[in-house]
């Protein structure tokens, strides 16, 4: 071989160890931004299981909450019901009353009726025997 072919197989194998130490660097390249894209999604991952966590937690804090809301709707259902008993109670109690009042004052009225009939009998008793005196005296 001669000199000047040797000297282009060297050019020519330098150019091509250059190339490969190019690509060899942008290889490098690409990957630390992978490495970055790795270590971010890394990252990302952890913040969703992080999140996913304290969303499960809120779900349960808000499922109890349900649980308490329905409950206390049902137990004050519960009240109202009693309420509305209690209502009709006093209602026919007040009802029971006042039939019971009207019942007191006949009551109290028929012995003051009863001593009225009496007095006027009385008094109509008397002026009977009047006239029968006066009748019989004047005969």
């Amino acid at each position: 071989m001669n000199d000047e072919k040797l000297s282009d197989i060297v050019l020519e194998h330098t150019k091509q160890i250059a190339a490969l130490q190019e690509s060899a660097k942008s290889a490098h390249r690409r990957i630390d931004r992978t490495d970055k894209l790795t270590d971010a999604v890394y990252s990302l991952a952890q913040s969703n299981a992080a999140i996913a966590k304290e969303v499960k937690m809120l779900a349960s804090k808000f499922d109890r909450a349900v649980e308490r809301i329905e409950t206390g709707q049902k137990s004050q259902g519960e009240r109202i019901g009693a309420i509305e008993r209690d209502i009709t109670q006093i209602q026919r109690n007040e009802k029971e009353i006042s039939d019971m009042s009207g019942k007191l004052d006949e009551m109290r009225m028929a012995p003051g009726e009863k001593w009225k009939y009496t007095v006027f009998a009385l008094i109509g008793g008397i002026i009977t025997g009047g006239f029968v005196l006066i009748g019989n005296f004047l005969l």
